[in-house]
């Protein structure tokens, strides 16, 4: 049998359960049990990582150890770029990611653990504080030195996803959460094996609330209370569009469901306005 490989952040992590109590399915276990016949499935995809981390674990499979295989499927999310996957303890490794922050615009590295009320700080956030003041002059070169090739890496990732797919004849299907200009179009290069999807994972999650409430939680340091940051109607939805996309069906006119939850319904918020790098909008805890 083929693999199915996974790869990405919370979105794809089939660990990352905040309510396990819910007796839905996610999309990601409901296709597994679908297509566990036809594939096996390798799901990489952690909570709270990006591209950096990803790519770590593609590169070996793909040059290194030579697992990846003609008619492989590989599901991919692109999130933030300036999600380093720093060297520490992996008890924090989420954490070190998503609160260790590059201001693109002041050129500077910070913390938003400075940010948390005393009260909220658990043991990860504290640990993650520390490793961030032990090694913040080598964190801030990184950033100064690779400033732009962290910044403008989306594209490059999506064409090389896009090469991997023609060279060795593996089904692709993208989703890119961090692109720009004429890279927002790239799914004019799809074909039989490579599929980029032009919906945006964080905006189909957040358009879930109603738009009069959206307000509320833009821009706000918050727990999300769904698994993998969908309702279980667009849980439902996902598994279609998937299978969809495998079967090389149509997706054209494909709609998820927008505009229906109430806002303390979706999000707890933790803190109010934070400050803002341009790259981090929608700054989950990850716990």
């Amino acid at each position: 049998m083929n693999t199915f490989y996974i790869f990405g952040d919370s979105y794809f992590d089939d660990t990352y359960y905040i309510d396990r109590s819910q007796t839905e399915k996610t999309w990601i276990e409901l296709l597994k049990e679908k297509y566990s016949k036809k594939y096996f499935f390798k799901n990489y995809a952690k909570s709270g990582t990006g591209p950096h981390h990803s790519f770590n674990i593609f590169n070996k499979l793909l040059f290194e150890k030579n697992k990846i295989k003609e008619k492989d499927i590989i599901l991919f999310h692109i999130s933030g770029t300036d999600r380093i996957s720093f060297i520490c303890p992996e008890e924090i490794e989420t954490h070190v990611t998503t609160n260790i922050k590059y201001d693109f615009i002041k050129k500077e590295t910070y913390c938003t653990v400075d940010e948390y009320d005393k009260l909220e700080l658990t043991e990860e956030l504290i640990k993650t504080k520390t490793f961030y003041d032990t090694f913040r002059s080598e964190i801030d070169f990184l950033f100064m030195n690779m400033e732009n090739e962290i910044d403008f890496n989306g594209p490059k990732y999506m064409s090389f996803l896009y090469a991997v797919s023609v060279l060795y004849d593996v089904r692709v299907i993208l989703f890119a959460s961090d692109v720009r200009g004429k890279f927002n179009n790239f799914s004019k290069l799809n074909n039989k094996n490579f599929f980029a999807s032009d919906f945006n994972l964080f905006d189909l999650s957040f358009d879930e609330i109603f738009d009069i409430e959206k307000n509320n939680v833009a821009g706000k340091l918050k727990f999300d209370n769904r698994n993998n940051h969908f309702s279980k109607e667009n849980h439902i939805l996902m598994l279609e569009y998937i299978e969809k996309i495998i079967k090389r069906e149509s997706v054209e006119f494909f709609k998820f469901k927008r505009n229906f939850k109430k806002s303390d319904e979706v999000f707890n918020v933790v803190l109010g306005e934070k400050r803002s790098s341009k790259k981090d909008n929608t700054k989950f805890i990850y716990e």
